[in-house]
């Protein structure tokens, strides 16, 4: 299901989810070969990225 209460098909989730790890591995990969780090350094600094960008948007930072 989704957010509006949708039942969604096991074909669906999968093609959502394909998506969205795609795009995720996508950003990770730009990371590494942009700051020739780690995979895992790559994850934690996106990771750390998100989170500063939410503090900043609700006025934390």
């Amino acid at each position: 299901q989704n957010l509006h209460g949708y039942r969604w098909t096991k074909e669906k989730v999968n093609s959502e989810l394909k998506v969205i790890m795609n795009e995720a591995f996508n950003s990770i990969y730009k990371t590494v070969k942009a700051k020739k780090i780690s995979y895992r350094k790559a994850a934690y600094v996106l990771a750390v990225k998100r989170i500063v960008d939410a503090m900043i948007l609700r006025g934390r930072v």
